[in-house]
């Protein structure tokens, strides 16, 4: 452990390996459009851990998801 300059501690390589985490898990789920089951098979794990993970690090996963234009049955966007 060591100090960081606002004088708390924290572990380094804890530190690096939960925000590599992280980015592998925000990856996964840009490219399933916020799809946990889809980013857990990508990632080798369960949906469960991907849903843990996505609640204790407060991810939104609407922002993932892909929103399409709504098409009237006339054929022109509303």
């Amino acid at each position: 452990m060591f100090a960081k300059e606002d004088n708390t501690r924290h572990d380094g390589l804890k530190d690096l390996v939960d925000a590599y985490e992280l980015d592998l898990i925000t990856d996964a789920l840009k490219i399933t459009f916020g799809n946990q089951k889809r980013a857990a098979k990508l990632l080798g794990t369960s949906k469960r851990v991907i849903s843990y993970k996505v609640h204790k690090n407060g991810i939104d996963l609407a922002r993932f998801r892909l929103t399409r234009p709504r098409i009237s049955k006339y054929g022109k966007g509303l």
